[in-house]
C-alpha cells in the first residue's frame, strides 16, 4: 500500500460532515472512557515501540515507532485538537463508500511519532488514538468481519497489562464495530 504524507480533498458534501461529526463524537466518549489503570510499566521497562529503542538515544528523531492505525477520521480530529500540520501524520485512502473518500491516518516505525517529545513522552497523551491506548493489545480483522485480538508478547509490558483493562478495551472496540466498514477492517489488516 502506498502511503501519503498530505490529505486528499475531501468533498465535503453533507454526508462526510456528518459522518465526521459522528466520528468526533465517538473519539471524544473514549477519550474519556478508557482511563483506567492498565497496569503497563512503559515509562520503566519499555525499549521499543513509540519510545526510544535506548535511554541513551537524546534525539527523538532517532526513535522507533510502532504502526498505530486511527480511526476513521481520527486523524483529522488529532489535527484539529493539535494543530500540528497535516504533513506530520501519514494516511491511506479510504473508501467508505462511493461517494466518500477518506485518508485513514497512521503512524510506522518509519519515522518517529510526531507527538514524541523531546524527553520522549507522549505529547498527546490523554487524547492519544485509540490503537495507541489499546497496545499491547493489537486487534485484527478476520475475513467475516469479526475482530480478534491478540497482545504483541514483545511489549515488556505485555505480562503485566490488568485482564479488566484488555477486556475493557475488546469491549470497546467490539462497540464500534458496526460502524466500522469492511473497507476500513481490511485496511487495518493491511497495515
Amino acid at each position: 500500500m502506498q502511503a501519503h504524507t498530505s490529505c486528499e480533498t475531501l468533498d465535503e458534501n453533507e454526508d462526510v460532515a456528518a459522518l465526521r461529526s459522528a466520528w468526533f463524537q465517538r473519539i471524544d466518549h473514549l477519550q474519556q472512557i478508557v482511563t483506567e489503570n492498565a497496569g503497563l510499566e512503559c515509562a520503566t521497562r519499555c525499549t521499543a515501540r513509540c519510545c526510544p529503542k535506548s535511554t541513551a538515544i537524546q534525539d527523538p528523531a532517532q526513535a522507533v515507532g510502532h504502526v498505530a492505525i486511527m480511526l476513521p477520521f481520527e486523524r483529522e480530529y488529532l489535527l484539529a485538537k493539535t494543530g500540528i500540520p497535516q504533513e506530520k501524520l501519514q494516511y491511506a485512502p479510504l473508501e467508505l463508500s462511493p461517494d466518500v473518500n477518506i485518508g485513514v491516518g497512521f503512524i510506522t516505525s518509519a519515522k518517529p511519532c510526531p507527538f514524541l517529545t523531546a524527553d520522549h513522552g507522549c505529547s498527546i497523551h490523554a487524547i492519544r488514538p485509540l490503537d495507541c491506548r489499546s497496545f499491547p493489545l493489537i486487534p485484527f480483522f478476520c475475513s467475516d468481519g469479526s475482530i480478534a485480538f491478540r497482545v504483541d508478547i514483545e511489549c515488556p509490558s505485555a505480562k503485566t497489562i490488568s485482564a479488566a483493562f484488555q477486556a475493557r478495551l475488546m469491549e470497546i472496540w467490539r462497540n464500534l464495530l458496526p460502524d466500522m466498514p469492511m473497507s476500513y477492517r481490511m485496511l487495518y489488516n493491511k497495515l
